[in-house]
């Protein structure tokens, strides 16, 4: 059980939090460079949703969305709207990343080293989100609270279907067609290999996603130059 709690912790960068100007800033970016380097197309562009970013981060949609509208204003963070619905692709150009580095480092040259010692002199440990524990639990020996174990995010189950407390929720938020949404939800998700651990929560953000970005009956259909310019002017998008 512990060793499934502690499984792939996040790398954390403390230069990266400099950059970010917060420690949940340097964990967003920090994931969003490993995945620039990791990106299926090969350009470093990726798409992630809020829910996905929660699910790897645990920062909140309002967390998100502050550390976004910080990291818009530097040179190496990217967003681009594709598609209609339009999805929101993000790349961190290395090269401007690099050069923001080396002039935090010559403002911070101890800070930015990105390791920490203990208080003995033991060898330089990288810093992990891992380690961002309170005082007390950091004290050897100190005891530690009991915590509930944490529900693993897993696959699509075969089995998963439209229940009538679903359908009413999409029929409450004016979908005109749950069941056919329902089968475009299926299709993405499963085409996507998406883990979550709630996919009943996840079909309501799906929902509540339809209001935002399909005007599936609940709003006067735009062309695809008005919900495009809606977005990025919601997003903050040049």
């Amino acid at each position: 059980m512990l060793e499934d709690l502690l499984d792939s912790p996040i790398a954390f960068h403390r230069c990266l939090a400099l950059l970010a100007s917060s420690v949940a800033g340097g964990v967003m970016l920090s994931q969003a460079v490993y995945w620039t380097k990791r990106s299926s197309g090969g350009d470093g562009w990726f798409y992630k949703t809020q829910e996905e970013w929660e699910e790897e981060t645990m920062l909140s949609r309002y967390e998100q969305e502050g550390i976004r509208k910080r990291l818009r204003t530097t040179a190496f963070w990217k967003e681009e709207l594709r598609g209609v619905p339009a999805k929101l692709f993000y790349r961190i150009d290395m090269q401007e990343l690099r050069l923001a580095l080396q002039a935090s480092m010559r403002k911070n040259p101890k800070l930015v080293s990105g390791k920490t010692t203990n208080k003995i002199g033991e060898k330089p440990q990288a810093l992990r989100l891992t380690e961002t524990t309170t005082e007390t639990t950091q004290r050897v020996g100190a005891a530690k609270p009991a915590a509930h174990p944490k529900r693993r995010s897993l696959p699509m189950s075969e089995d998963f279907a439209l229940t009538a407390d679903m359908e009413q929720f999409a029929k409450d938020r004016h979908v005109r067609e749950p069941r056919r949404e329902f089968e475009h939800f299926l299709e993405h998700h499963r085409a996507r290999g998406s883990l979550f651990r709630d996919w009943a929560a996840a079909w309501r953000t799906w929902v509540m996603n339809c209001q935002k970005f399909n005007p599936n009956g609940v709003a006067p259909k735009e062309n695809l130059v008005e919900q495009r310019d809606r977005l990025e002017k919601k997003y903050g998008i040049g």
